[in-house]
């Protein structure tokens, strides 16, 4: 219990490792507790056994891995960039596929050979300026991946929120 409250102090000072070392002793704390329920025997160790681990750590590592991670970054550096690239354009050709499936989905629907079109108004009304050519190739990219991939469309909302920075 003392080394995580060290730990904790500690990543306040800005000691990222800290964030790693409270987690391991939450972990190690929480198998000692159970050690004691069960007269000192040793535990199974299970795939799914739930740990509790303090808000701090919880908070501070969901922190880091959205700047790890952070969609926003514009620098070509680090081992995500690919990840982030991807998902960038994954989520621009989602929103061009959500708004071709709005203007189709409508009580009078627009016809395709005008949709696409259609879309690219919309999106220029958003401040997203693009060609009915492109919107007509991530329409069809996002019909195809949608049934094979369709976890690529998931949407990040930890990473669209604010995270949750350190308390200083």
């Amino acid at each position: 219990m003392e080394e995580l409250h060290y730990c904790g102090l500690a990543y306040l000072d800005g000691n990222l490792g800290a964030l790693v070392d409270g987690l391991y002793f939450a972990c190690e704390m929480d198998i000692e507790t159970k050690w004691r329920r069960i007269d000192r025997k040793i535990p199974p160790l299970h795939p799914n056994q739930l740990v509790d681990v303090p808000r701090w750590v919880v908070e501070g590592l969901l922190s880091q891995l959205g700047d790890w991670i952070d969609v926003a970054t514009t620098g070509k550096a680090g081992r995500h960039h690919r990840w982030r690239t991807q998902y960038r354009e994954d989520m621009e050709d989602l929103e061009r596929w959500q708004i071709v499936r709005w203007l189709r989905d409508r009580e009078e629907p627009v016809p395709w050979n005008r949709v696409y079109l259609e879309a690219k108004d919309v999106l220029a009304t958003r401040g997203k300026f693009t060609s009915a050519d492109a919107i007509r190739r991530a329409y069809k990219s996002v019909q195809a991946n949608m049934r094979t991939k369709s976890g690529r469309y998931r949407v990040a909302f930890a990473l669209a929120l604010q995270r949750v920075r350190p308390r200083s």
